[in-house]
């Protein structure tokens, strides 16, 4: 008898406290720690990417010294505006030259562009472009006096996170309506543009074009040279001279200073 009962005695000893570590909530373990979000990439607004579609403004002066001490100058309001894989560059110039041997200005031929992202990846972009110009200067030595189109197509190539960009292009350059006894327009340009970006806030371009003049039987080159750097925000600034090579250049060289502004 005595022994049933201790036997019982220490069975609820020892199982009451098991039953209440049963009973009892276990500590949940500790929440994975996630880990930190990667900063956001800064975001590119040299405007050199022809694959990026940003609001700009842009006021450019641009001389071309066309041989005999005469030349050509041209102060451009040039403003880009994106909607969506769409984006639309409108130009308005003011010229001055002295070319005919009378000092002459005014307004030129405005210009307006859409261009179409078809293809975009982290290494290449194809976009298409329709580049026209019409027959708004006041002075007929300000432009071609046609409705000009110019239709084409630039493939880019990134290279080093988009710090090396080489976009060729063509494009086939006509008129399609305009003044009769002007001459008409068929040109095919071939574009080599190149981008190197040693910091996020300069620049270099390299521009090599070729224009063979279908409807003149001409050929020239003309390279440009351009040196960038943002100066705040998306305020930039830059120079581009360039050199003509060929008999049938239309100028010998040309210089143009310019401020961009990137939204």
């Amino acid at each position: 008898m005595q022994l049933a009962l201790l036997a019982r005695v220490a069975l609820i000893t020892v199982a009451s406290p098991l039953a209440v570590f049963a009973q009892s909530p276990q500590p949940s373990p500790p929440p994975a720690q996630t880990p930190p979000a990667a900063a956001p990439e800064e975001e590119d607004k040299t405007g050199t990417n022809p694959a990026k579609f940003m609001k700009t403004l842009i006021l450019l002066n641009e001389f071309r010294s066309l041989g005999d001490e005469h030349g050509f100058d041209e102060f451009t309001f040039r403003y880009i505006e994106p909607i969506g894989k769409v984006k639309l560059q409108l130009s308005l110039p003011l010229d001055y030259t002295d070319a005919s041997g009378v000092s002459q200005a005014g307004f030129g031929e405005a210009g307006l562009k859409a261009s179409y992202k078809a293809r975009m990846t982290r290494s290449y972009a194809l976009i298409f472009n329709l580049d026209t110009t019409y027959p708004t200067a006041t002075k007929s030595t300000f432009g071609f006096g046609k409705y000009v189109a110019s239709p084409g197509a630039t493939f880019a190539f990134f290279f080093r996170q988009g710090s090396v960009i080489f976009a060729p292009s063509l494009q086939q350059k006509f008129s399609y309506a305009g003044d009769a006894t002007r001459a008409a327009v068929n040109q095919t340009l071939v574009d080599l543009y190149f981008v190197w970006k040693p910091k996020k806030s300069s620049w270099l371009i390299v521009d090599p074009q070729f224009v063979v003049d279908l409807e003149a039987d001409t050929f020239y080159t003309f390279t440009e040279v351009e040196l960038g750097r943002l100066m705040f925000g998306g305020v930039g600034s830059y120079v581009r001279p360039g050199i003509a090579i060929g008999k049938d250049r239309p100028a010998d060289w040309n210089i143009e200073f310019g401020v961009k502004v990137v939204h």
